[in-house]
């Protein structure tokens, strides 16, 4: 997987939801951290020169509610559904995308 924050933030999100919000226990403690992970806020810092470091921060990380499983796992469906995790357009071609977190772990 590759380093950094994106990579990490996809490999935990993997690690404690594993069959995906479609499919997962929803119950569960680890589920509720894996949309957690999924719904947070990544904040960036971009230097206006064009030199120096991106800074990047993770924000908005409330644990999920376990009375709102139902939502997020509709909201996954419909993610899945209207292919905002395949990289297609609705006429099925394929978009050039270099997202980390659209990759397989």
């Amino acid at each position: 997987m590759e380093d950094g924050l994106l990579g990490r933030l996809r490999e935990l999100q993997v690690r404690f939801d594993p069959s995906g919000a479609v499919e997962g226990d929803v119950e569960g403690a680890e589920f509720r951290l894996a949309m957690t992970l999924r719904d947070c806020t990544l904040y960036l810092r971009v230097p206006s020169s064009g030199g120096g470091a991106v800074e990047a921060k993770l924000g908005d990380m409330d644990l999920k509610s376990a009375a709102k499983a139902g939502y997020w796992r509709q909201v996954e469906e419909r993610l899945v559904r209207e292919d905002w995790y395949a990289a297609e357009e609705r006429d099925g071609k394929a978009v050039e995308t270099v997202c980390v977190l659209g990759r397989r772990a």
